[in-house]
């Protein structure tokens, strides 16, 4: 048996963007790794990354100080200055093979996605902080989501290395010197991988923290067969990675029967809208995939690291969210997901019409008439996740205040500064 090919079966929960490094000339959009007939993939390499991210969180530091573990991982999935992996790197792969993924073109549903970052001073858009970039929505054109089975495999031609000097360009030690791998221990480490995918799911390609690229396997099948039991005991991650919090977001009238609440948020330019009737887009329409309306990640994030900057813990923002005035921002310690609506009913989607009126005559400004979407009666549901290793009585002290400061109703959302009902359902370990 030369070879043992895994099939994963992956769900995509939230949209995907894979960058490619080039912006689209027609639309301004930055693009997604394609290959020469176009396809939208997910490189190979990609998919190796992933995979020794999750095995370096999972392993024991005794696992990760063997040989063997040495030798497949490469350098940069390990800690800094190992000068020993370097040179090995150089004449040796990894017997773990991962295929590129090629999507299929006829079902997936491609869409633009604006982001913007928000002066909180001035509530405007940063000078030149808006751009756009194309994804992947996570339902095909037939509304079923989208799966991906991504192929891996692991490769026991290749032979452990043994020491020699870099300077060769092949070992002089005789093939009876030259050792095997370990492939009881490789499938082994393998399946602990995939074990806690399907537990705890998986963050592909760019702007996870901010609700892109979710997923999560839901089945995996080993090639030659053999037995695979995904809450096999042998292989159970018996400790879940992340701390998951639920997050309701609800629009519904004041419980005093003060008002009613409504929600917009805008979407681009180029998307139309979800609850037209009249076969007239409304100006400003709210944001949705093409079928479903969402409220991406990056908004309640934006929501709440400004209430905590409002607050006064702007060190919160940077230690946990990165977000800092003086460098650039990086990806945080929180992962907060795009956030899809539990009972959307088009009727409930209205167009409000607005203009501005001149001081003192009251009468209606001649370009200053327009119209938008506004949400009724909708609640959305998403998640937010962190890395228990990152779980510490400081963070559990930030998510108290935040959640508080949902309870009273002070943080708002969207174009309006809509203040909805807040539900975090955060578990007190």
């Amino acid at each position: 048996m030369s070879k043992i090919k895994y099939k994963l079966d992956i769900q995509l929960k939230t949209a995907l963007h894979i960058g490619s490094g080039l912006i689209e000339d027609a639309l301004g959009a930055a693009n997604m790794v394609r290959n020469g007939k176009g396809e939208f993939i997910i490189p190979g390499t990609s998919i190796a990354g992933l995979f020794f991210d999750r095995l370096d969180q999972l392993l024991t530091e005794n696992e990760k100080s063997t040989d063997q573990y040495k030798k497949i991982v490469p350098a940069d999935h390990q800690e800094s200055g190992n000068q020993e992996r370097e040179t090995d790197l150089k004449s040796f792969s990894s017997p773990y093979e991962f295929s590129t993924y090629f999507f299929n073109m006829a079902k997936v549903k491609p869409a633009i996605r604006d982001r913007v970052k928000i002066n909180r001073s001035r509530k405007t858009a940063e000078d030149k902080a808006k751009f756009s970039h194309w994804e992947i929505e996570p339902y095909e054109l037939d509304e079923n989501p989208v799966m991906m089975t991504l192929e891996m495999t692991i490769n026991t031609d290749k032979y452990l290395p043994v020491d020699f000097d870099s300077s060769d360009i092949v070992p002089t030690a005789s093939e009876n010197d030259i050792k095997k791998w370990d492939i009881d221990l490789l499938k082994t480490w393998a399946e602990k991988v995939f074990n806690s995918w399907e537990k705890d799911g998986l963050f592909i390609g760019a702007f996870s923290s901010s609700g892109c690229g979710w997923a999560i396997l839901k089945s995996f099948n080993c090639y030659p067969k053999k037995d695979v039991n995904i809450n096999d005991d042998n292989n159970k991650v018996h400790n879940n990675l992340f701390v998951e919090i639920p997050l309701r977001i609800i629009i519904k009238d004041e419980a005093d029967g003060y008002g009613t609440n409504t929600l917009l948020i805008r979407g681009g330019e180029a998307m139309f809208s979800l609850g037209n009737k009249d076969d007239i887009e409304p100006d400003a329409v709210f944001m949705n995939n093409g079928t479903r309306l969402l409220i991406p990640g990056s908004s309640v994030k934006g929501v709440i690291t400004a209430f905590l900057e409002k607050y006064g813990h702007i060190q919160w923002n940077e230690i946990f969210f990165g977000q800092t005035e003086e460098k650039e921002a990086t990806a945080g310690k929180v992962y907060i997901s795009d956030f899809y609506p539990d009972n959307f009913n088009k009727d409930h989607l209205a167009v409000i019409n607005h203009h501005a009126q001149d001081e003192f005559t009251r009468a209606v400004l001649g370009s200053s008439k327009f119209d938008e979407e506004a949400l009724f009666y909708t609640s959305f549901s998403g998640f937010i996740k962190i890395y228990k290793k990152d779980w510490n009585d400081e963070m559990k002290q930030m998510f108290e205040l935040i959640n508080n400061g949902m309870k009273a109703r002070v943080i708002s959302l969207g174009a309006h500064s809509t203040y909805p009902i807040w539900e975090l359902e955060l578990n007190h370990e």
